[in-house]
């Protein structure tokens, strides 16, 4: 008997030589298939959470209308990144977002001008002197004393509130940036290594940035798209994220997951309150109404009547009778004295059924009127 290979889309038997179900056309061998996945990396280094691209072009944001939603970090724009994918290879395009994409740096890299360098919490810039001028910087006098380097560049350092705080020129070969030794040292910035990157130009003029084997690394802003490769990780926001690419096994484990119904609330929803009255046949007197607050539990039972202290009645009131006055119309007429008043009253509320009784009451004025 011949061996056969089921198809991974409708189980059909198909022999093992066929490329290509001949019942559903799905191709039968999908082991060298791979798929782009977004691994989202804890501040240790250990992946969180793996979501899969399941599209060609996806946007990736805070909003909730973004292809790849991520809510929890604010520094990340409603629609921050598009992803997309052409002829196999993922291209990471900014979209103009305020806090912008970053890629570390594994090796020395040609910086341009106007390029934003992150190292540790530190947020730098650098720029080409060609580029934006060489008069305003130098409008004093030269020193008269020491070995004099034509400056080739600048660096701008930001501080939390996004102004410019400190600016430093650059001459000569290398220029060292550090927390305890460089040609810039930022002695309060606990972030930084102790020398954690450089920038250096050759002969020909070609500057290139170079991190020191710093702890928190250094990552170099992304301004016009790039084409990654499988491992590879970028800086979005504070969001390090490593894009690799998963099989297709992984690939519907991580989509199942995401598919994974809600938990239902353990308590149903309560119905709505009617205003109506409830019939009179429907109504059935030996069913307790339900308590509004639950029965209050006491670690000790209550004291009773007897173990509480007696309060000794005064024989006589606290205040003497006043004799009862008779009240009289502007007529002179006399009214009748307040106790017959009160029996009158008690016996007209009491000649009143429960639903004239409730009339009369809500025609009362209420505190909150």
């Amino acid at each position: 008997m011949a061996e056969t290979q089921a198809c991974p889309s409708c189980l059909a038997e198909m022999p093992a030589d066929h490329l290509f179900c001949g019942q559903c056309g799905a191709k039968l061998s999908l082991e060298d298939e791979h798929y782009w996945g977004l691994r989202l990396l804890a501040s240790s280094g250990e992946v969180e959470t793996t979501l899969p691209l399941q599209q060609n072009t996806a946007v990736l944001g805070r909003s909730e209308t973004a292809d790849i939603q991520l809510s929890d970090d604010p520094t990340i724009s409603l629609q921050h990144a598009r992803l997309r994918v052409e002829g196999g290879a993922l291209r990471v395009e900014d979209l103009g977002t305020m806090n912008g994409i970053f890629r570390p740096l594994k090796e020395p890299t040609p910086i341009q001008h106007n390029m934003v360098i992150r190292a540790g919490g530190q947020w730098l810039r650098f720029q080409s002197l060609n580029d934006v001028g060489r008069s305003p910087l130098l409008s004093g006098l030269l020193p008269p004393f020491g070995p004099y380097h034509q400056p080739w560049g600048r660096l701008l350092r930001y501080g939390h509130h996004g102004k410019v705080t400190t600016a430093r020129l650059i001459a000569g070969e290398t220029f060292t940036v550090g927390r305890t030794e460089g040609d810039m040292v930022l002695a309060k910035a606990a972030t930084l290594s102790g020398a954690h990157f450089r920038l250096r130009r050759d002969s020909d003029g070609e500057i290139t940035i170079e991190d020191l084997g710093s702890r928190n690394g250094t990552y170099l802003q992304v301004e016009q798209g790039r084409t990654l490769s499988p491992g590879e990780s970028l800086l979005l926001g504070e969001r390090l994220i490593r894009f690799d690419s998963i099989d297709r096994s992984e690939l519907q484990a991580r989509i199942r997951e995401s598919d994974l119904p809600q938990p239902a609330l353990e308590t149903a929803d309560e119905p709505p309150i009617s205003n109506e009255a409830i019939p009179v046949e429907n109504f059935n007197p030996s069913i307790e109404p339900a308590l509004a607050e639950p029965i209050p539990q006491f670690d000790e039972p209550p004291a009773t009547e007897a173990e509480l202290p007696k309060v000794p009645m005064a024989e006589e009131p606290l205040m003497p009778l006043e004799p009862e006055a008779e009240f009289t119309a502007p007529n002179d007429t006399p009214l009748a004295r307040q106790v017959e008043l009160d029996a009158q009253v008690d016996a007209a509320v009491g000649s009143l059924d429960d639903d004239d009784l409730d009339a009369l009451l809500d025609g009362l004025p209420s505190l909150q009127d």
